[in-house]
Formats: structure tokens, C-alpha cells, sequence
């Protein structure tokens, strides 16, 4: 502009209001941009009466961990278990989830096989 026979004045007001509606439409793109974001994290206790199955052993009375799999918000997971039955869990075998205790450990219980 000041090439072209116009005041300073008026190319710096230009020049500031120009990179002023750039700032504003980038801060729009950026806020558009960050709410994609997702967290992904899992709410354990939402596992809570879902079923699933035994990955690794699980010690009876709670006398140790084994792992099991549930699906839990759309997604396939493993936890760390304790059962209080009186008799070990095997590999393979259905278990339901009781309670969470814990961070992640999930308190199960073997279901019963129908024939």
C-alpha cells in the first residue's frame, strides 16, 4: 500500500487487522482441532456384572492373581484377578466380574456351565 501512494498509517492499520483475523481463525481451527481429541480411558468399574473369560489361572480365596478378559466399553481387556471361591479357576472358563479393588483388579466369580 505504501508503494502504491498510501499513508503509512493506513498500510500498518491494514497490515495489523489483516494478521488480526489471521490469529482469530487459527485460534477457530486450533479449538476445532484439539476437540477431536479422545481420551480412551477405560472406567474399571464399569466392568462390573460383565462377563468374560479366564486368561491365566486364578488361585482360590484369593491367594494370588491370575488374568482374565472382558469386553469393556467396546474394547477387549485384561485385568489382573481374585476370586473368593474355594476352588481354583481354569484357564478358558466364563467368569463374571463382582467388584473392582484396586486399581484394576477384578474380584470374579466362575459361572456355572449349562448343558
Amino acid at each position: 500500500m505504501s508503494r502504491g501512494g498510501g499513508s503509512q498509517v493506513l498500510s500498518v492499520s491494514v497490515s495489523v487487522g489483516a494478521g488480526f483475523i489471521v490469529l482469530v481463525a487459527l485460534a477457530f481451527m486450533l479449538r476445532g482441532i484439539l476437540k477431536l481429541q479422545e481420551a480412551g480411558n477405560i472406567d474399571e468399574r464399569s466392568a462390573i456384572g460383565l462377563t468374560g473369560s479366564v486368561y491365566l489361572k486364578i488361585p482360590p480365596s484369593r491367594t494370588g492373581k491370575g488374568k482374565v478378559t472382558v469386553l469393556v466399553q467396546s474394547r477387549l481387556v485384561e485385568f489382573d484377578a481374585v476370586t473368593d471361591a474355594t476352588e481354583d479357576i481354569p484357564t478358558g472358563q466364563e467368569i463374571e466380574v463382582v467388584e473392582v479393588t484396586g486399581k484394576s483388579t477384578m474380584v470374579v466369580r466362575g459361572k456355572k456351565v449349562e448343558s
